[in-house]
């Protein structure tokens, strides 16, 4: 054990907008090597209008510092000493795609700002800003990966004792910039896009639209998928290895209709089991190859605002809202687990889609044309244009 040190620690007031007290303290740690040293221990205790005086500052202060010393000594670690060890041990444990978007996240935005830093001087505040500090680049949805990524480490670190808690946890998450909109394909966009492709990439568009699959599913499809009972989904190609698929609710038999079962196996052309989309070569499509080099020239030469792959999953589940499907009907088609998924992810409304549903009200409210007698004579001038200013 360290040789006993009696303290008071440093507070100071910090922040150029919002003032906050800030501390720090010194505590006795052991290294990954189990030897025991000193280390500067920094917190913030509080802004100043929760604690408007230092003594009250320094009260806090004094509590924190019990605390942290009837603990006895951390072993502190750098944030790349903790990655390194989580990818070795943890990351093997999780499927190959979330692995590499874990590994990615780690590399792109965490090393290169906590990678020289003790845990020990990882706390809410720095987790806080560093979110702030991203939110000026990046979109809400890639600031959610990041800390979801950062809160597995400290999670971790949590649970081997390296650190007592995970400060992830209670973290606000900044709006960020505004996202790439999802693109609302209507019926009529997918028949068009479809007609002006080649085969196999026409049967592909068609059969992503109607069945909603994931690209990865339908590039992991074999004609011995296709039985009596429907199409089998129950592997994937992501990154070129084959795997299963995502999750155990994205395992499903879909009833395919005849039309869809006919398109699929006039791709066959003799190739016994194989891939059912394929290159010339027998080998599954690869999809940004193909989106970039087929589908989006098709769809811009159209006029078709295509994103990605995903709008046509998307799309499945904004018609089958239109048409009045039960959302647990159309979470079983898209291989969700849960509804609300579906709902409040997948399903978009549409204007055609608003500008029908008005039409049914107005067509109830206004069927007893006797009460509105004025309502042909209105509509008729509501499409001339106006002649000056009335008053």
């Amino acid at each position: 054990m360290g040789r006993k040190r009696f303290q008071q620690g440093c507070i100071f007031r910090a922040g150029s907008k919002k003032k906050v007290w800030r501390a720090r303290w010194r505590v006795d740690v052991l290294d990954a090597e189990g030897n025991m040293r000193r280390v500067q221990r920094h917190v913030t205790l509080g802004s100043v209008a929760e604690i408007p005086s230092r003594t009250a500052a320094r009260e806090r202060l004094a509590v924190l510092m019990a605390e942290d010393g009837n603990r006895g000594p951390k072993v502190d670690i750098t944030f790349e000493e903790l990655a390194t060890r989580w990818q070795q041990n943890i990351l093997p444990t999780l499927k190959p795609p979330t692995a590499n978007y874990y590994r990615k996240l780690i590399a792109a935005h965490l090393l290169p700002v906590f990678s020289g830093m003790k845990l020990s001087e990882i706390g809410r505040y720095e987790v806080q800003q560093f979110l702030t500090g991203r939110s000026r680049r990046y979109t809400r949805n890639s600031l959610r990966g990041m800390r979801v990524a950062l809160g597995r480490l400290l999670g971790w670190a949590a649970e081997c004792g390296w650190v007592e808690e995970n400060v992830c946890r209670g973290t606000l998450l900044p709006r960020g910039i505004p996202g790439r909109t999802r693109a609302r394909l209507s019926e009529q966009d997918v028949e068009r896009l479809a007609a002006a492709l080649k085969e196999p990439y026409r049967t592909l568009i068609l059969f992503l639209a109607i069945t909603g699959a994931r690209i990865s599913e339908a590039l992991g499809l074999r004609f011995s998928d296709l039985g009596k009972e429907g199409l089998l989904l129950e592997r994937r190609i992501y990154a070129g290895q084959v795997d299963k698929v995502k999750t155990d609710s994205s395992e499903r038999c879909l009833p395919v209709p005849d039309l869809v079962r006919a398109l699929l196996l006039s791709l066959r052309n003799g190739s016994g089991d194989g891939w059912i989309f394929r290159t010339h070569a027998g080998t599954p499509l690869i999809p940004g190859n193909a989106l970039r080099r087929h589908v989006k020239p098709a769809a811009k030469r159209l006029g078709i605002p295509l994103c990605g792959w995903h709008d046509l999953r998307h799309a499945l589940a904004s018609w089958a809202s239109e048409r009045g499907w039960s959302p647990k009907l159309t979470a079983s088609i898209l291989g969700h687990s849960d509804v609300r998924t579906t709902l409040q992810i997948y399903t978009h409304t549409t204007e055609a889609g608003a500008r029908r549903a008005m039409e049914e009200i107005a067509q109830s409210l206004l069927r007893n044309t006797e009460l509105f007698h004025d309502v042909p004579r209105l509509a008729h001038s509501a499409d001339q244009p106006a002649v000056g200013n009335v008053n």
